[in-house]
Formats: structure tokens, C-alpha cells, sequence
């Protein structure tokens, strides 16, 4: 008999959609070819109009399993593939990324090595444009207090973390938005008290420029951040995070008055003013004030 590895199943949300085949069969490629464990990818095609030819050979590959999820919601399509994990480990990976050899087997140890974590969180590689840079140089600076590590920069990528799936309840996932999840996820993460931490990276993670996405991005972010606020905060993050609110809706605010939706701008201004530290954008009133008076009249 052969040896029996660890199990772990990797969640992948995906949309299925033509231009990502190829990219799909990446993630899923870098999932089953991992050494030293049983990985099994649990693929949750997410959303109402997915490619039928992507469907049938995800569906035909008998190592995977594949569930269906009728509207695109990445929260919702992660919180579906954790109903399905019958691993003693899971993870959750983009379509578009890849984790790097020996990733999990890797995370598994570092786990070991931590008899009180439940959860372990890598350092990994953003690729834009075809070049991998680390996503935090300084990964290593996060584990004395992860919380306010956040403010500087997020440490969590969507398919650098293993979990034991008794150590962590599937009730960590909700409420989760639909944008900055890392972010919340990395909340969550670090209330439970029992994360460690490996500066090694495991992970690939595809960003995308384009400013639709940007805007996109840029819009979502109030509503993400507003989230996490929810939640049960220590005072000094709540502080710095509420800063963060202020600029998101700085930041909306400016992209409606460059597009000339003036009212959409009032209204995003105001709620940047009215959020604590926001009072730092008082002085961008003025342009609006001077882009109001100089609107056409209907």
C-alpha cells in the first residue's frame, strides 16, 4: 500500500468563463501536482452563464469536485465550497492563480511546528505584467502584531493560508464582502489568536491594471471597509481603519467628480467629512463647490 498523505482541499471559485480556461487549468495543475499531500480541488463555478465547454471537462476530470453556484458571489461561492470540505485541511485558491510547488506540504509543516495554530499564512508573489515581486518584503515584520500590520499593507492572499478544518469555524466566513475580502479575512484571521506566520511565499496571485477595474475596485471599498468595522475591533485599529474609510470615500468622491457626476461626488464628500479623521479632505469642497457652479443648466 502506498503512503497516505494529508488531505486538503482547495476551494476555487470560478466564473468559467472563456478567456480564463487556460488559466484555470494552471490553478488546478499547480492544486493536483503537489507533492507529500492529497490535495482535491473542490471548483465552484460561480455565476449564471458559464462556459459549457469548461463546465464538461471539469466536470469529466474525476478528481475534482465541481458544484454550482447561481449567482457570482465570491463570499457566497467560497461559504458553498467549505459546506462541501471533508478534508482535515482546506485552502481557497483564485482561478487565475497558482500556488507553487510544494506549497501545501510546506504550510502543513509550519503548522506542525505550531501545535496552538489552527491557522498558517505564507508571504507570496504578485505578478503584474509578467513580473513577480513578493507581496510584502517585510513579511516577516507582521507576526508581532498582525492586526496593525494591516494598516500598512495586506498580508493575506487568496491562496497563501491553510486551515485546520475543526480549528476553524465556517462562521469565520460570513459577512464577508464582496471586495477587500483578503482584507477581512485577514481580520478574522488574527482575532482567532491562533495564526502563525511563514515569510516563505507559496503562492502566485495575478493582478490586473485597467481602469475599470480600478473604478470598480475604488467603489467597493467603502462598503468592504464599512464590513470590517462591524466587527469587534480593538480601539487603535478601529482608529486607523476609520482613516482608511475617510480616503475610500475621498478617493470615491474624486473619481465621480472627474467622470462629472457631481451629485454622486457631493455625496461621497460628505460622507468622507463626516467619518472620523475625515475632516483632513475639507479642502477638496472647493472644487466641487467651483465644478458645481460651472455644471450646465438644464
Amino acid at each position: 500500500m502506498g503512503e497516505a498523505f494529508p488531505r486538503v482541499s482547495v476551494i476555487i471559485p470560478t466564473l468559467a468563463a472563456p478567456e480564463r480556461a487556460a488559466s484555470i487549468r494552471r490553478a488546478l495543475a499547480s492544486v493536483v501536482e503537489q507533492s507529500g499531500v492529497d490535495a482535491e480541488p473542490i471548483v465552484v463555478i460561480n455565476g449564471p452563464a458559464p462556459d459549457p465547454e469548461i463546465v464538461a471537462w471539469l466536470q469529466r476530470d474525476r478528481r475534482i469536485l465541481v458544484l454550482r453556484q447561481p449567482q457570482a458571489d465570491l463570499p457566497a461561492a467560497i461559504r458553498l465550497g467549505l459546506g462541501a470540505v471533508a478534508a482535515e485541511f482546506f485552502t481557497e485558491l483564485d482561478d487565475d492563480d497558482a500556488l507553487l510547488p510544494g506549497a501545501l506540504a510546506l504550510r502543513l509543516a509550519t503548522l506542525a511546528g505550531h501545535p496552538g495554530a489552527s491557522i498558517v499564512v505564507t508571504n507570496g508573489f504578485r505578478r503584474l505584467d509578467g513580473v513577480d515581486t513578493p507581496l510584502r518584503p517585510d513579511f516577516a515584520a507582521v507576526r508581532p502584531d498582525p492586526l496593525m500590520a494591516l494598516l500598512s499593507g495586506n498580508w493575506l492572499l487568496p491562496g497563501s493560508w491553510l486551515a485546520r478544518t475543526d480549528g476553524v469555524p465556517a462562521t469565520l466566513f460570513d459577512a464577508m464582502p464582496r471586495y477587500l475580502e483578503c482584507t477581512y479575512l485577514a481580520v478574522r484571521f488574527s482575532q482567532t489568536g491562533r495564526v502563525c506566520f511563514d515569510d516563505r511565499p507559496t503562492v502566485v496571485w495575478t493582478q490586473y491594471g485597467g481602469e475599470s477595474r480600478s473604478l470598480e475596485f475604488h467603489l467597493g471599498q467603502p462598503d468592504a471597509l464599512e464590513a470590517i468595522l462591524r466587527l469587534d475591533l480593538p480601539i487603535a485599529f478601529r482608529r486607523g481603519l476609520e482613516r482608511h474609510l475617510a480616503a475610500a470615500y475621498h478617493a470615491v468622491a474624486e473619481r465621480y467628480r472627474a467622470s462629472g457626476q457631481l451629485a454622486k461626488a457631493w455625496r461621497a464628500h460628505l460622507r468622507s467629512l463626516t467619518t472620523p479623521s475625515g475632516w483632513r479632505f475639507l479642502p477638496a469642497t472647493r472644487h466641487l463647490v467651483t465644478d458645481w457652479a460651472r455644471r450646465p443648466r438644464q
